[in-house]
C-alpha cells in the first residue's frame, strides 16, 4: 500500500512538472508570435509614414488654395470635398495599422476570409507601391468561412506578402489568389522575384533561419506562419523557380467542425 501511495505521489509530481513545462512552452510560443508581429508592425509603420505624406501634402496644397485664392462656391465645395477624401485616406491607413497592432487574446471564431484578406492587402499595399510592386488580387465573393483566430491568420498573410515584396527589390508583381478545392480553402501568394535557392528550400521554415542581413529580418516570420497554420489544421506548400519567383500556398480546412481540430 505504501509503495502504491509513493508511486501515486511521484506520478502526481511528474504530471505537475509536465503541465508546468507545457505552460512555459505556450508562453514561449506566444512570445515568438508577438515578437514577429512587432517586427512586421515596425516595417509597416515605416512604409505608412511615407504613405501618409501623400494625403498630408495634398491637404496642405488645397488649404493654400482656400487661403490664397478667391474661389467660387462650386470651387470651394470641390476643394473641401477633396480635403475630406484625403483626410479619410490618411485615417484609413492609420486605422488599419492600429487594428493589426492592437494586442488581443487569441479568439477562436467564425472568420470571413474575403474581408480578412482585403485588410491584409491594404496593410501591405503602401509598402508595395513604394517598392514598385503591383498587387493583383483574385478573391471570389462569398467564400466559405473558417474557424480560427483572425488576428493570427492576418499575421500569416501579411508576413508572406512582405516576404514576396522583399524578394522583388527591382519591383514586380505580387498576386494573391484564393479559392476552395474540395474541403480546403487555399490562399496563393505569388511573386515575380528572385526565387529561393534549392539549398535553402528545406530550411526556410526553421526558426531564426534567414538569408537577409541581420537588420532586415529575424528568421521568425515563416516559422511563425507555419506554426499558426498548423494550429488551424492547415499546411503551407511552396514552389519556386530561382530567378523567376516563388509561390506560397496556405491550405486551411473549411469544415464547420474544424474547431475541434485546432491545436492549443
Amino acid at each position: 500500500l505504501l509503495e502504491r501511495a509513493a508511486l501515486a505521489v511521484q506520478n502526481a509530481r511528474l504530471y505537475e512538472q509536465v503541465q508546468s513545462q507545457l505552460q512555459e512552452l505556450r508562453a514561449l510560443h506566444s512570445s515568438l508570435i508577438r515578437a514577429d508581429r512587432l517586427a512586421a508592425i515596425g516595417e509597416l509603420a515605416a512604409k505608412v509614414a511615407h504613405e501618409l505624406n501623400n494625403p498630408l501634402t495634398s491637404i496642405m496644397l488645397y488649404n493654400s488654395l482656400l487661403v490664397e485664392e478667391r474661389a467660387s462656391p462650386a470651387e470651394l465645395q470641390r476643394i473641401s470635398q477633396r480635403i475630406v477624401e484625403e483626410v479619410e485616406r490618411a485615417r484609413r491607413v492609420i486605422r488599419n495599422v492600429l487594428d493589426y497592432s492592437r494586442a488581443t487574446a487569441p479568439t477562436i471564431e467564425q472568420v470571413r476570409m474575403q474581408p480578412l484578406l482585403r485588410r491584409a492587402v491594404q496593410l501591405v499595399e503602401h509598402g508595395a507601391r513604394v517598392a514598385g510592386v503591383e498587387v493583383v488580387t483574385r478573391v471570389p465573393d462569398g467564400m466559405a468561412e473558417i474557424t480560427g483566430d483572425a488576428t493570427h491568420l492576418t499575421q500569416v498573410f501579411i508576413n508572406l506578402m512582405l516576404n514576396a515584396i522583399h524578394a522583388m527589390p527591382q519591383g514586380g508583381q505580387l498576386t494573391l489568389e484564393a479559392g476552395v478545392d474540395g474541403g480546403e480553402m487555399f490562399v496563393v501568394i505569388e511573386d515575380t522575384g528572385q526565387g529561393i535557392d534549392p539549398e535553402h528550400l528545406d530550411r526556410i521554415f526553421d526558426p531564426f533561419f534567414t538569408t537577409k542581413r541581420a537588420e532586415e529580418g529575424t528568421g521568425l516570420g515563416l516559422a511563425v506562419c507555419r506554426t499558426i497554420v498548423t494550429q488551424h489544421g492547415g499546411r503551407i506548400t511552396v514552389t519556386t523557380q530561382p530567378g523567376q519567383g516563388s509561390q506560397f500556398t496556405v491550405w486551411l480546412p473549411v469544415s464547420e467542425a474544424m474547431e475541434a481540430a485546432l491545436v492549443h
